[in-house]
């Protein structure tokens, strides 16, 4: 209850257009959310046994993505290499490198 002293200050128009305005940003945004991000478990297996499968449109054949393309890369022989360099070179310029340090 407000005294006589009180003043009761109630948002002004410009505020409430500005609320409106973010409210309707934030649900906007929301909804243009891809489908698994707002529901999860539709895309889960129905099993916790069941391996999860990629939908077809996404699936890609493996050793695409393990072997990748190889670059070559020139090698200075008057640099120092550290370990994470010698690491990247061999990974770069070996597929099998790569196939091997991903499994392990």
């Amino acid at each position: 209850m407000a005294t006589a002293t009180e003043v009761i200050r109630y948002p002004s128009f410009h505020d409430l257009i500005l609320g409106f305005l973010l409210a309707i940003v934030i649900v906007a945004g929301c909804a243009e959310l891809p489908v698994p991000i707002r529901a999860p478990y539709s895309a889960a297996p129905l099993s916790y046994s069941a391996p999860w499968r990629p939908p077809p449109a996404v699936a890609v054949n493996p050793s695409q993505i393990v072997a990748g393309p190889t670059l070559a890369s020139p090698i200075d022989s008057s640099a120092v290499y550290g370990l994470a360099d010698l690491i990247d070179f061999a990974h770069r310029s070996n597929p099998e490198t790569r196939r091997l340090w991903e499994r392990s």
